[in-house]
């Protein structure tokens, strides 16, 4: 009988997996009074893990892709320039191409339409992050 083990050094990855971990962390205790947090995975269009008091806002989720949660977004985004602008930082593919460019953050102030024909200004932003999993 004989055995082979062999060692592989993953201190990089480990490293990597701790710093996504502490990122989401980290996002939630420094911005507790959000409107609403989701987590989207743009290489595979996923949408999910919403956070928010509104049920509105965790409706925007509902299509369970990042495509269709930033389109129910943008519904909500005052016509015209607004929207056009909301629409051309945050699509899926402008935010991928960003990222790659070595742009990992993305944020606007926005009108957005709220409850009973009001208005309220938000700011909306994305941080990026790679999975390293």
């Amino acid at each position: 009988m004989s055995a082979m083990g062999i060692g592989v050094n993953v201190t990089a990855r480990k490293q990597e997996e701790e710093k996504y971990r502490l990122f989401y962390k980290q996002m939630m205790e420094a911005n507790p009074n959000t409107l609403g947090s989701f987590r989207l995975n743009l290489t595979k269009n996923l949408c999910g893990d919403g956070q928010s008091a509104l049920p509105a806002y965790l409706a925007l989720q509902e299509s369970g892709t990042a495509s269709g949660f930033l389109l129910a977004i943008s519904e909500l985004v005052g016509p015209g320039e607004q929207k056009d602008r909301f629409c051309r930082m945050f699509s899926r593919a402008s935010l991928l191409k960003e990222y790659q460019q070595g742009h990992s953050q993305h944020a606007a102030e926005l009108r957005f339409a709220a409850s009973a024909g009001s208005v309220v200004w938000a700011r909306a932003a994305v941080n990026m992050v790679q999975n390293p999993m």
